[in-house]
């Protein structure tokens, strides 16, 4: 077993002279490497007395030392988010997106370097429905837990889902809403034409859950509303 040398870390104090028969060793800023078995061993002319053992056990509930940030990539390239941990016992590194637990059969690259602490998240071909949203780190030990939620930014050109009907039937005089379902990020800016001419805004609906545009005519006539509608998409990074 190897002896301990008083140091910086590391002090002992001897029996004073008021009758404390007392021998202390103080160990400063305890860390994982001092754990084990310790022991006192008292020698004078009489002879050797050793002391049983004391076993000393380290814990650190876990830490961020380098928390992740927020990623913003483009449809398509790799998203990458890296952190630093510490901990003892090492803590487990778990990623979720959007709350569920990601592993290697999504597609994602997880990696850990326990000896230096440094953990990363790897998704290639990011997509905007399946990957933006939140990012979680979440750090489990024996001793506790610590999380830290992020954000995963897609840009994406608009995509239109679902297209505007062909043609449209109606009653004269009863409203009729057309819909058209665009993903992108930012979300793209709609502008809606009749016979090319600009739609008054005030007639023009977005349904944020369902990313759904509307436009919404108001008792169309003949005279007034038969004709052809269209709209185009724009954010930035293209038009579908």
């Amino acid at each position: 077993n190897d002896e301990l040398v008083p140091s910086d870390r590391i002090q002992v104090t001897a029996p004073t002279e008021d009758g404390d028969d007392t021998y202390t060793i103080t160990i400063l800023n305890v860390q994982p490497e001092d754990q084990g078995d310790y022991s006192a061993k008292v020698t004078n002319v009489g002879g050797t007395l050793k002391t049983k053992k004391c076993k000393v056990t380290v814990t650190k509930t876990p830490e961020f030392l380098a928390k992740p940030t927020t990623q913003e990539v483009q449809q398509g390239e790799t998203a990458v988010f890296e952190t630093k941990v510490d901990g003892y016992p090492t803590p487990k590194v778990i990623w979720l997106l959007n709350g569920k637990p990601l592993t290697p059969k999504d597609g994602a690259q997880i990696e850990m370097n326990t000896p230096t602490g440094d953990a990363k998240l790897t998704i290639p071909k990011v997509d905007l429905q399946q990957h933006a949203g939140s990012v979680t780190c979440r750090l489990e030990n024996v001793h506790g837990s610590q999380e830290e939620t992020v954000h995963l930014n897609v840009l994406a050109a608009p995509l239109i889902t679902t297209q505007l009907p062909k043609q449209e039937e109606t009653v004269s005089g009863k409203d009729v809403t057309f819909r058209v379902v665009v993903r992108g990020s930012p979300r793209p800016a709609a502008e809606w034409f009749f016979n090319d001419t600009p739609v008054a805004p005030e007639n023009v609906l977005f349904d944020e859950e369902k990313s759904e545009y509307q436009l919404l005519l108001k008792e169309p006539t003949v005279a007034s509303s038969e004709g052809t509608y269209r709209v185009v998409f724009k954010n930035g990074l293209g038009e579908p």
